[in-house]
Formats: C-alpha cells, sequence, structure tokens
C-alpha cells in the first residue's frame, strides 16, 4: 500500500496537537477544508469555534510520493470527510485512458459532504459515482460497478474502522485483499 500523492496542510495548536487535513480546491485562489465537527473532537472542535479574523497556524503543505503501479483503472472508496482527498484527486487532470469510479460511504443522509460538488465533478471527469447511506462496504457494491476483472488500483479514505474492514492491515488482509486485489492505496 502507499499514501496519497498530494499536499495537505496540517493545523495545530499546542494546546490540542496536530491533525491532516487535505484542502479541496472548490474555488480558484481559495485555500478550502471539509471539516466535521466530532462531539468530543478536540481538533474538529476547536476549529468550529474559531471566528472570522482568528488566526490559525498551519504548516504544509508536504509533498507525498506519488502513487506507483496505479493501473488506468481507478476505484476511490471514500468514507465520512475521507471525500475530500478524493475530490482533490479528481480535479487533477485525469491520465491517459483512465476510468474512475467513486463510491461514497456514509452512515446517514446528513453525513454527506458536498453532494452536489461530487456529483458535479464526476460528470465533468467521467467518473461513475455512487452514493450509499448505511450500508457497510461488501463485495456487492464492487459487482454493481462491473470492475474490470483485474487492472484496478483502489484508493480509500475514511474513518478508521471502515480503513480495517476494506483494507486491513498485514496481518489481517481487508476486504479487497480477501477478492484478491493487490494494487490498494491509502491516504
Amino acid at each position: 500500500t502507499s499514501t496519497l500523492p498530494e499536499p495537505c496542510l496540517v493545523p495545530h495548536h499546542y494546546n490540542i496537537g496536530l491533525k491532516k487535513y487535505t484542502p479541496i480546491p472548490l474555488q480558484p485562489n481559495t485555500l478550502s477544508f471539509l471539516i466535521k465537527r466530532y462531539e468530543g473532537g478536540r481538533v474538529s472542535g476547536y476549529l468550529h469555534e474559531l471566528q472570522a479574523g482568528d488566526v490559525l497556524e498551519v504548516e504544509g503543505p508536504h509533498a507525498r510520493p506519488p502513487l506507483v503501479g496505479v493501473h488506468p483503472n481507478l476505484c476511490m472508496i471514500a468514507g465520512g470527510t475521507g471525500i475530500a482527498p478524493m475530490l482533490q484527486r479528481l480535479m487533477l487532470p485525469p491520465q491517459q485512458h483512465q476510468s474512475t469510479w467513486l463510491l461514497n460511504l456514509n452512515w446517514t443522509a446528513e453525513d454527506v459532504c458536498l453532494l452536489d460538488v461530487i456529483t458535479r465533478v464526476c460528470a465533468e471527469r467521467g467518473a461513475e459515482f455512487r452514493n450509499y447511506v448505511g450500508r457497510i462496504f461488501d463485495q456487492a457494491m464492487l459487482e454493481e460497478l462491473k470492475l474490470p476483472a483485474d487492472y484496478v488500483s483502489f484508493l480509500v479514505c475514511g474513518p478508521p474502522p471502515m480503513m480495517q474492514h476494506v483494507m486491513g492491515s498485514e496481518a489481517e488482509p481487508g476486504l479487497l485483499r480477501q477478492l484478491g486485489y493487490t494494487s490498494l492505496f491509502r491516504c
């Protein structure tokens, strides 16, 4: 597995710690982030309490190595705010002959972020988009996409339980490895 190549910014404050956020290009010449407020979330709570004119220290961008060994077909699986790096990736110039699929998974309809933006960007880039609410990632979702039998890379980003279920670890393979896929990248 590898990591997403795009840079990310790390807001930091001495009393709350560090947290990486991926910028998403919503408007030209603006720096935008998708930050969901979580109950008990120290960093997200702090960021949501900032007022206009407050100063926020950030560091970055941090360049990451490019995705190596990516097949021409890319299936992206996002959970919650894990959609931010996927949007960033979709807004890059497409690779030659690349087919792209995006699965967006959320627990509730209220959890779905930027649906209008995702739908528009996928349509502009010719990516097939599926939005799932209240459903855990499973083999049936992949079967619905009718992915090519081989030459598919997966890019996965989401909360830790989803990442464990989909990607797994060396000791405990996730669903994609169990299904025989090997070109896996996490962000």
